[in-house]
């Protein structure tokens, strides 16, 4: 949606490959879209998240996180084509 002085009412979203020093937003990212789901067990701690995302997503997959106003608010992680 466009305002009247034709700006978006929405912060630009910028796609970036993922670094390491993405893992906690991603990890905090991964949480918050979890805990939007009442049906979805609860099976890891933030700390174990944070170091699934650091330790096998990061550096087995290709990760691109979405950023928007400044801060992560989502990722995709890819593992091969």
């Amino acid at each position: 949606m466009r305002g009247a002085a034709g700006m978006s009412n929405f912060p630009e979203v910028l796609l970036r490959a993922a670094t390491a020093s993405y893992a906690a937003a991603i990890a905090k990212t991964m949480r918050a879209a979890l805990n939007a789901f009442d049906w979805m067990p609860v099976l890891h701690t933030p700390e174990e998240d944070f170091f699934f995302i650091r330790d096998i997503v990061l550096p087995n997959q290709q990760v691109t996180v979405a950023e928007a106003g400044g801060r992560i608010v989502g990722f995709i992680a890819v593992n091969g084509e």
